[in-house]
């Protein structure tokens, strides 16, 4: 059997190896004022930390750190850890049905266990790729896709985003159900569920139809563990979950695996 996993920074494993760099501050609760850990964070990419020589070396770590790297070094699992920061759920649905198709072929047993994403984020052709995922959140270094983010911001509502959101997500659910792989949908931090308008819902019967086939439903909250918890180690400077909620997402979703395959 494999597992195969995608999703965005919180699956990949994201600053999960931020203590090998110089001055890592460490890691804190979840409501602690994280001003100090950010500008720390912040500079990290200022000063290009994050392409000093020896990086490989941190990125190799931060996925064997995430949980699926752990289900496969702690509980002996078969893992395909295709998570990728700052991910959409265009390329998410893209690349989890594709990877799919391609192991189907090979008529192998899967599991499926994927994150879902910021509702906002999407998926537009790339300048040095193919594919590049983009958010109005966050600034672009090239004026067109500037100037698309700024579209975006002033036209698009949580109507168009949720449109999007959903139909990636059935995307991915029918397709796992038609091949016969268990899919386990994992929530990661706020913006993952808090797609509740209802005031949108009943006026936009395409979207109210979506939400109703789709029947989203989470088997693990990381974001749920880490609060009720009340870890004082439960974030890194980059606001991303530490090693050691790592290890208990890792935990949770081995039990999961195993009562439910």
């Amino acid at each position: 059997m494999i597992v195969y996993c995608n999703g965005d920074s919180f699956i990949a494993g994201h600053d999960l190896a931020d203590d090998m760099l110089n001055g890592f501050p460490g890691y804190s609760p979840y409501q602690k004022n994280f001003t100090p850990y950010k500008d720390w964070y912040m500079s990290t990419f200022n000063n290009n930390m994050r392409s000093i020589e020896g990086i490989e070396k941190v990125l190799k770590l931060e996925k064997e750190r995430a949980f699926p790297g752990l289900l496969a070094s702690t509980y002996a699992y078969n893992v395909i850890n295709k998570a990728l920061a700052g991910s959409s759920m265009d390329r998410i649905a893209r690349t989890t049905v594709t990877d799919l198709i391609q192991l189907k072929k090979k008529n192998i047993d899967l599991v499926a266990i994927i994150g879902t994403t910021d509702i906002a984020r999407t998926e537009i052709p790339g300048i040095n790729s193919p594919w590049t995922s983009i958010s109005p959140m966050i600034n672009s270094i090239n004026n067109t896709v500037d100037s698309l983010l700024r579209f975006k911001t002033e036209y698009e509502k949580n109507y168009h985003c949720l449109i999007n959101f959903y139909k990636n997500a059935i995307l991915i659910q029918d397709f796992c159900r038609i091949n016969n792989i268990k899919l386990f949908w994992v929530h990661t931090v706020g913006y993952s569920i808090n797609i509740k308008p209802e005031d949108v819902y009943r006026v936009e019967e395409d979207l109210k139809s979506f939400k109703d086939y789709l029947n989203l439903e989470y088997i693990l909250n990381m974001e749920t563990i880490v609060i009720e918890g009340k870890y004082q180690d439960a974030l890194g400077p980059g606001g991303h979950y530490s090693p050691a909620m790592h290890k208990i997402f890792a935990e949770e979703m081995n039990q999961i695996i195993k009562n439910n395959t």
